[in-house]
Formats: C-alpha cells, structure tokens, sequence
C-alpha cells in the first residue's frame, strides 16, 4: 500500500494519461477558447452519466453533421 500511495498505478493512472493526451490534442486543434483540462477526458471521474433522450441525441448528430460540413438533414 505504501509503494501504491507513492506511485500508483492501475485503470485511474492509465486514465489521467489518455486525459493528457487528448487535452493536448484539443489544444492543438482548438481555434478558439481553452482546452479542456484532462480530468473531462476521465470517464469515471466524474460520475455515472444520465442516457441522453431522443432531442439530445439529434442535437448531437446534427452539431457533428454540422462540423463534418453536412446539412444534418434527412
């Protein structure tokens, strides 16, 4: 336990590495604004996430749609 508080290791370490990682690609790729910081890349940090209903999940494909440089239209 004494090693582990020292340097640990684990799935939540691997975690805060793939958070760097795509914090880093964010503010690479970002034109405006501030990246977000690595802990938001952390699935398990902050909580189960309620299911999306059917006006958020259209909302989302048409924002990617809109992104990708599609109408998001049927």
């Amino acid at each position: 336990m004494t090693y582990y508080h020292i340097d640990p290791w684990g799935e939540e370490r691997g975690d805060l590495r793939s958070g760097f990682v795509c914090s880093v690609l964010d503010a690479c790729h970002r034109t405006k604004g501030q990246p977000k910081p690595p802990i938001a890349y952390m699935p398990y940090v902050s909580g189960p996430k309620k299911a999306m209903g059917r006006d958020d999940m259209r909302s989302q494909w048409k924002n990617i749609a809109k992104h990708w440089g599609r109408k998001g239209k049927r």
